[in-house]
């Protein structure tokens, strides 16, 4: 459970509350496909997504409410598929 008022942060270890961050603990790498849903999901639906381009939306955010918020060097490259 994700209690209301908190930050979702992807990338980046935060010290303090939406703060306090390290460039040296940043993720170095590519995401692609994020997507929250208010559920779990099987163990066969994300192997099955996992092989898909096409593999949903989540119901909480979707990846392109992700890539409207990207901050300092983020890169924004075109997907493969």
């Amino acid at each position: 459970m994700i209690r209301g008022g908190g930050l979702l942060v992807l990338g980046q270890e935060q010290d303090s509350h939406g703060g306090s961050f390290d460039a040296n603990q940043s993720f170095m790498g590519e995401m692609t496909g994020v997507n929250i849903w208010d559920h779990a999901k099987k163990d066969q639906e994300i192997m099955r997504m996992s092989k898909s381009c096409l593999t949903g939306e989540g119901n909480v955010y979707q990846w392109r409410d992700f890539k409207a918020h990207v901050k300092d060097s983020v890169q924004i490259i075109k997907p493969s598929c």
